[in-house]
């Protein structure tokens, strides 16, 4: 697949939702690439394309809104989203316990179930791989049709396996 590129302006959030392939050679071996079959993993990432730190809620939905039509067009691919935490995000007195990719990866969870509730769809799995890095817990999200269950779990137990490396 070539890569994918999708630029959201809203407000004073300027992104790029990147769709690209994620290279499972590296990271499957010759058995589990061949229980994948046809599956494609699709690497999602989010450039900030401008000043502004936060993103705001129009531009979320948006993210939500293209990722979910992106799975309906092409329903043999599995989502790939890792929470980064290179930037703080302003998050509400409830939520200040909550590290930034922990609070990103439960708004991912939350814009991801709006979306699919809205459309009144619930064939969709947001399979949240949990792991620690040097006492820092990080979040990998899978999003998939639940008739992906098999291969997203052939491909996040490798993933599974490659965190738990040092």
């Amino acid at each position: 697949m070539s890569p994918i590129t999708f630029p959201i302006e809203t407000g004073r959030s300027r992104l790029l939702l990147k769709i690209d392939s994620f290279d499972l050679a590296n990271a499957l071996d010759g058995q589990a690439l061949e229980q994948m079959g046809k599956s494609e993993v699709c690497d999602v990432t989010l450039l900030r394309q401008s000043d502004y730190d936060g993103v705001d809620r129009s531009a979320l939905k948006l993210i939500s809104h293209m990722l979910f039509d992106f799975l309906q067009q092409n329903p043999d691919n599995i989502i790939y989203f890792y929470c980064d935490d290179f930037n703080d995000l302003p998050r509400s007195r409830h939520n200040q316990a909550l590290s930034p990719q922990e609070y990103r990866s439960r708004l991912f969870s939350a814009l991801f179930q709006d979306e699919t509730n809205r459309h009144g769809i619930d064939d969709y799995l947001d399979d949240v791989i949990e792991f620690e890095i040097e006492g820092t817990k990080r979040f990998i999200h899978l999003i998939y049709g639940i008739g992906n269950a098999g291969k997203a779990e052939v491909f996040k137990n490798a993933i599974t396996e490659l965190c738990a490396k040092p």
